[in-house]
């Protein structure tokens, strides 16, 4: 039989806190709205979808592909190229984390990659590493425009010291 006081324990407060919570967060959807239209919405009755990217993480991918391509290019003297592997021995790099690291007065942090490097010989995986690089931002590099290029020139060095070492 419950006492009276019982009611008031912090683990039975907890059991019906979960018990009510859990159904509503069930019904919630896996979104938060910042804008919507209508009633009736702009999107009912919505064809096919074109698809665009923010054009500055473009610009921010490009710079670190074309980095990653000239870091291995220092470190291996038969040189590297941008493209889809296909004969021969090739790279395909796979980012598998990014941390984009800022700059403020009172504190700082870095931004840091970290990559999944499959060496693939006539289109087929033959070996996996898994590399990573950082950058701290500073007050003369705040920018994670600043760090990309540095990050992925360190990921293609190690590509390429890695190559040097397997020959």
């Amino acid at each position: 039989m419950l006492r009276a006081n019982s009611a008031s324990s912090p683990a039975l407060r907890l059991a019906l806190l979960a018990l009510v919570a859990a159904p509503a967060m069930a019904c919630s959807p896996p979104w938060t709205v910042i804008k919507t239209s209508g009633p009736p919405s702009t999107l009912a009755n919505a064809g096919p979808i074109t698809v665009a990217f923010d054009q500055e993480w473009a610009k921010l991918k490009a710079s670190f592909e074309d980095s990653v391509v000239g870091g291995l290019g220092q470190t291996w003297a038969r040189g590297a190229v941008k493209g889809a592997p296909a004969a021969g021995v090739g790279l395909v790099v796979y980012p598998t984390s990014l941390s984009m690291g800022h700059y403020m007065v009172v504190a700082s942090t870095a931004t840091s990659v970290s990559t999944m490097l499959d060496w693939t010989v006539n289109g087929q995986v033959t070996e996996e590493i898994q590399v990573s690089g950082a950058q701290s931002a500073t007050v003369y590099t705040p920018s994670v425009f600043q760090h990309i290029p540095p990050i992925g020139s360190h990921i293609g060095n190690l590509a390429g010291r890695y190559l040097g070492k397997r020959q």
